[in-house]
This record gives C-alpha cells, structure tokens and sequence, in this order.
C-alpha cells in the first residue's frame, strides 16, 4: 500500500542519512541511519564494503528509499551537491552496481518501484512547473530516463505488466491518473490509459509553491490490477479501479476521512 508518498517525500526532503547494505541469509537487507548533521567519513566500526555513500557526509546526501525483490534490493537517494539521483542495485551475492542520474532540481526522496523485467525509481522536479521525472534501469544498466508525467506525485503503484501514477497539477484541484504499460524485455513506461478527476482539496505544505491544496490519495495492489482511492469530501471517497491496463469510470462511496488503511477498505467493498 502506498499512500501520501508526497507528504514523506517533503518531510524526509531535509534528513541526510548513512546507507548500509548488510548480507544475511535471506538476502540484502539495508540498514539507514538518519542524521540531522554530523559526519560518517570515515564511519568508525563499519566495513568499508556495507557502507554505500562513504562521502555522503561531505555532498548532503539526503534519506533513501528502496524497492526490493527476492534476493535484490535497490536503494535511491537525492545527492544535492551535484544534483543527481544515486540509485545502488544488490544481490544476494554482494554485488553492487550504482547509477548516478542527472536530474533537473529534483526534491525530496526518489520512490523505487519494482517491476517485473527491472525496476522504476520515481522522483519530484521543481522549476518553473512541477514533474515527475523516472528512470527504468535492467540487468543494471538504464533503459529511459526523463520527464514522466506532469505535476506533484502523489502516489505510485505497480500492477501486472504495468504501474500507474497518480499526479496532481498544482495550479487547479485536478487529479491525473496514469497507467502505464512496461515489457519484460524492455521495461520503458508507456501511457496506455488516464484521465483526470477534479477534486476538492486540502492545505499542505509543499517544496515547489509556498503553499499547494494536496488531496489525500491512497493507492493498492489488488488481484489483476490496482485500487485507487481519494478523499472526494467529508465522508465521500472517491474510487477507481485499474485492471489490465485499462482506468475505470471514477465512482463515488460513503467512507471514513481518515487513514489510507480504513479509506482503502471502504473503497473495496
């Protein structure tokens, strides 16, 4: 389940943070130690090898996310100091392949997304308008990279050959809701289907305007496909569904206004 990846994406926007991969017996698994301030370089006690941002310390490296499968991880984070998105894949092996992405004024903490075939690490640009930047990456190397879709990224989720993207454009209370389609073979994001839903909103915080109306949307994987729900009013939410790639028409349920887990499972029944 996905939800509000926005609001964390700001919060965690302004934490840096030392990132650890240790091997155990069921695989990669990363260890984060968040920091306001201070230095990890050299970190005292650590094995040079676990440790995946050695210098991070030094370029402001911001709080990661990861995405993992069976055996694999894949570990992103913003490096303002040269304005890149670091994207680290391991094995259970131990081997590490890391890809440095330029971006343009990204914000806050990239979302990983695993895919079948690869993975999709998603992130936040400012500038004069809001984007969602991607980048697909398989068999360790980047397969596309640049502008996704436009807007604030509200939420992300991955479905049966595809994923769908939920954005909202800052400058009129308006959801896009996008699915995409991506091969095995070749998984580049390809649009098949969107559409967009007005909504009524309410007051957050945001790093591209001074102040922006962000709804609340809650997003899961479902048998086949994906739910998508949203507070439409009090008490209202918002509802559709995708399946095989297709968007359904938006419907509208009586439900709570309150947390993704009980908004969701208003919208499933």
């Amino acid at each position: 389940m996905r939800s509000l990846w926005f609001i964390f994406l700001l919060v965690a926007s302004s934490v840096r943070a030392e990132v650890r991969v240790d091997q155990r017996a069921e695989g990669p698994v990363l260890t984060v130690r968040p920091v306001a301030r201070g230095i990890w370089t050299p970190s005292p006690g650590a094995e040079r090898h676990t440790l995946l941002n050695a210098t991070g310390d030094l370029r402001g490296d911001g709080f990661p996310a990861h995405a993992r499968k069976p055996g694999e991880l894949l570990v992103a984070w913003q490096r303002p100091a040269t304005s890149d998105v670091v994207i680290v894949e391991t094995n259970a092996s131990g081997r590490d392949t890391t890809i440095s992405v330029a971006t343009r004024e990204a914000i806050g903490v990239p979302q990983p997304i695993a895919i079948e075939g690869g993975w999709i690490v998603l992130w936040q640009s400012g500038g004069v308008r809001p984007v969602v930047e991607g980048v697909t990456i398989a068999e360790g190397a980047v397969r596309s990279s640049g502008p996704l879709q436009d807007g604030l990224l509200l939420a992300a989720e991955p479905v049966e050959e595809g994923l769908v993207v939920v954005t909202m454009d800052p400058a009129r209370s308006e959801l896009l809701i996008t699915a995409y389609f991506t091969a095995v073979a070749n998984p580049v994001p390809i649009p098949i289907e969107w559409l967009r839903v007005g909504v009524p909103s309410r007051s957050a915080r945001s790093a591209v305007d001074d102040e922006v109306q962000v709804p609340q949307v809650c997003t899961a994987s479902t048998d086949g496909g994906a739910l998508i729900a949203w507070v439409a009013e009090r008490g209202v939410i918002g509802v559709l569904r995708e399946r095989g790639g297709r968007l359904s028409a938006p419907t509208e349920v009586r439900g709570p206004n309150g947390s993704c887990q009980a908004i969701l499972r208003a919208a499933s029944r």
